[in-house]
């Protein structure tokens, strides 16, 4: 076959079965960025069959979103016991399901706690809510004022927090654009939201790709020109959900880590325009052993979702059915800047988490 020659808008021409074949540059209006390097793009995927787990539909009605702890228990000192002492109060009113989870990703410290009766988080938010924090020390220091809304314990039912934030939220940006196809949850891989950095493991053999040259080069084409670096094992492009037509970004997984070096030496993340870009893929190193990260997120999950104002979260893929993903229910506005920066705050403490368990 010949190798991939200047595209041409009448015809794909086959890739090269020689290793590295070239590829030409993807097209792009002049004058157009490219895309930041991390930044989550603005497009959902439809979740594939079986991988979304539908949550318990009386779940919210059973979880307390808390915030505006007492002085003392958010310390630095005291923070490793902060979970600790939100049980002990909590278990006061009834049975927990879960271990409560806490959310530190920017603005308060936000925790979620799930009760298996719903009367018992229904009683603690009406006892616990508005209540004073401060001490009664800093009552004096205050000459007894009033205390501010941040020093009230802030307690409610996740339902309710829910339903203030129905509406798409002042300061973010609504396109329907960026909006789920009704009845299709999206979905948001962990590479969009964050790049790999630092030199690769010698088991590294996956690729995450952006930029892919569409306009002439058909799936197929893609599938053999990336086999010509090497004996590809699994192969997965981003669709558009409601065209069902390629983003251009994808992941490749080689035999072997040489088979994934060639390839990322032929196309290295840089700044020129229309060029592939390759990286090593986030997922793959999320999902090594024993760092277990899928099971570090999913607790943390259900407090990032309401910070954000979403019904729920939840974190799938890592094997051959996808690469490690967020999964956003639909309707959710997953373009706005306050689930992103939740998600980027949850992916940074994954990857901190991952970095220790291998270490």
């Amino acid at each position: 076959m010949q190798p991939y020659a200047t595209p041409s808008r009448s015809k794909a021409v086959a890739p090269s079965s020689s290793p590295g074949a070239p590829i030409p540059t993807t097209a792009r209006p002049s004058g157009a960025a490219a895309p930041a390097a991390g930044a989550a793009a603005a497009r959902m995927v439809p979740v594939q069959a079986g991988l979304f787990q539908a949550v318990d539909s009386d779940v919210t009605s059973r979880t307390l979103q808390m915030a505006n702890f007492p002085a003392s228990w958010v310390a630095a000192a005291a923070s490793e016991y902060l979970m600790t002492k939100i049980r002990n109060l909590l278990e006061k009113f009834g049975t927990l399901e879960s271990v409560p989870a806490i959310s530190r990703v920017g603005g308060p410290i936000l925790a979620t706690a799930t009760f298996t009766d719903p009367s018992h988080a229904q009683q603690a938010a009406k006892t616990l809510h508005n209540v004073d924090n401060r001490t009664e020390l800093e009552k004096r220091k205050s000459n007894h004022a009033p205390p501010k809304d941040s020093e009230k314990f802030c307690v409610k039912l996740l339902a309710e927090v829910q339903a203030a934030n129905a509406s798409p939220p002042k300061g973010d940006v609504y396109d329907p654009e960026t909006t789920a196809e009704a009845g299709a949850p999206s979905l948001l891989f962990v590479d969009e939201l964050q790049l790999a950095t630092g030199e690769p493991l010698t088991h590294h053999r996956e690729i995450y790709l952006r930029d892919l040259p569409l306009e002439d080069y058909s799936e197929t084409d893609l599938h053999e020109w990336l086999e010509s670096f090497g004996k590809a094992e699994h192969i997965y492009f981003l669709k558009d959900p409601v065209t069902k037509e390629l983003t251009g970004q994808g992941y490749v997984r080689f035999r072997s880590h040489e088979e994934a070096v060639g390839l990322i030496a032929a196309f290295p993340v840089d700044d020129a325009e229309g060029n592939v870009q390759g990286s090593w893929s986030q997922s793959e190193r999320l999902m090594q052993k024993p760092a277990d990260v899928a099971g570090f997120l999913r607790p943390r999950l259900r407090a990032a979702a309401a910070a954000a104002g979403c019904s729920t979260l939840a974190i799938q893929g890592g094997d051959d059915s996808a690469p490690l993903h967020f999964v956003v229910l639909p309707g959710e506005l997953v373009a706005s800047s306050s689930l992103l920066k939740q998600l980027g705050g949850l992916l940074t403490e994954a990857i901190e988490h991952a970095a220790q368990a291998l270490a």
